[in-house]
């Protein structure tokens, strides 16, 4: 193709394998293209490969950048959880020991016989 061949949009398109209304948004995303005196976009579809390659690259270090956001993001999420569950885990020790120094009442009501108390009674009477 000589130099300074400008192409119109449906055939930049072409040439990019990409919708006519795709090379369109790019213009209005400040792809480089020339306009006729009617108000026609011409392409100079070097130009025009050198601005997409170079969004491309934008786009792949934006996504880098986010990624590497994410593994730090991920990382404090799992720093945060371990000490939430030493932080359950030291709970769940101390209700242990609070549950060992709590002891049953012996039962004081003659007519009860539902207290384990009352029970151990009863079993010691049938024994004997």
């Amino acid at each position: 193709m000589p130099d300074n061949v400008l192409l119109t949009t449906s055939q930049a398109a072409q040439a990019l394998g990409v919708s006519a209304s795709t090379v369109c948004r790019w213009a209005a995303l400040g792809a480089p293209c020339e306009q006729t005196i009617g108000g026609h976009r011409r392409w100079d579809i070097d130009e025009l490969r050198e601005w997409v390659h170079q969004q491309v690259l934008e786009c792949e270090r934006e996504c880098e950048d986010e990624e590497e956001d994410q593994e730090e993001s991920d990382d404090d999420l799992d720093e945060d959880a371990d000490e939430s569950d030493e932080d359950e885990a030291d709970d769940e020790e101390d209700d242990d020991e609070s549950d060992d120094d709590l002891e049953e009442p012996e039962c004081d009501d003659e007519d009860c016989e539902g207290c384990d108390e009352c029970e151990d009674d009863d079993d010691d009477e049938e024994e004997e």
